[in-house]
């Protein structure tokens, strides 16, 4: 399964993320769930610069829009 994580605050120690408890299980899905309001983004998750660097195994792709 995919996950849509958009990136809400980048700062040089922690990123914050929009999340939202849909998945998609193709690109196809993913794209559509770029589509979507921000209303349904209804939660913020923060994470530290060494959390992140932990999850980089688990993070297929990073698009920047």
């Amino acid at each position: 399964m995919r996950k849509l994580y958009p990136i809400a605050n980048l700062t040089a120690d922690s990123v914050t993320f929009d999340v939202n408890d849909y998945e998609a299980d193709s690109q196809k899905g993913l794209r559509k769930l770029k589509e979507q309001d921000a209303d349904s983004y209804a939660e913020q998750r923060k994470l530290s610069r060494s959390e992140v660097e932990e999850m980089k195994r688990r993070i297929s792709n990073i698009e920047r829009f």
